[in-house]
């Protein structure tokens, strides 16, 4: 009975207060400013410990908002291009890996939201950077962009984008 009364002081008290700080940093300046862009895109930190108390059902309304902006990030300020550029460095990379802001969601989101994100925010995003190396036929390129397509898209984004995104990502480079 502990946990029913845990449960319903959250829903009353607690979820406002998150639905709250959801519409807060989904808002349309959502970019701009540096602790609001980690506040959204490092939501799971701060929202997924509800989840066992509130419930995943009550807490579904702050998911399509926040699915939203995320895939709003994708498309307009995620460079997948600097998660490559600070492997081989201790520094703290410039901006989130991408598969570490998806990968939380999952299995939250809804499918046609998890489906929206890919769609419109990482295989576009993806996509630009395939087709902006270069495509020279020199072997060095091709083992280059071999690489990146091997790394950053195949073993990287699989399992959250499935074997169909991940293979007409490809095949409409390569095809």
């Amino acid at each position: 009975h502990a946990a029913q009364l845990a449960s319903k002081i959250a829903t009353r008290d607690v979820l406002p207060l998150l639905q709250r700080q959801v519409e807060k940093v989904v808002g349309e300046d959502a970019f701009r400013a540096q602790s609001n862009k980690y506040s959204l895109l490092y939501s799971h930190v701060w929202l997924h410990p509800w989840l066992p108390i509130i419930g995943v059902q009550r807490m579904r309304p702050l998911f399509g908002p926040l699915c939203n902006c995320i895939t709003r990030w994708f498309k307009h300020v995620w460079d997948p291009l600097s998660e490559t550029n600070n492997s081989s460095t201790n520094q703290q990379p410039s901006q989130p890996r991408g598969i570490d802001i998806v990968l939380p969601w999952s299995e939250l989101f809804r499918r046609t939201e998890m489906e929206t994100l890919l769609e419109n925010g990482v295989m576009p995003a993806l996509d630009d950077v395939i087709s902006g190396l270069n495509l020279s036929v020199s072997a060095a390129n091709a083992k280059e962009m071999q690489a990146f397509v091997r790394d950053h898209v195949i073993e990287m984004w699989k399992d959250v984008m499935g074997e169909d995104y991940v293979a007409a990502l490809v095949s409409a480079r390569f095809l």
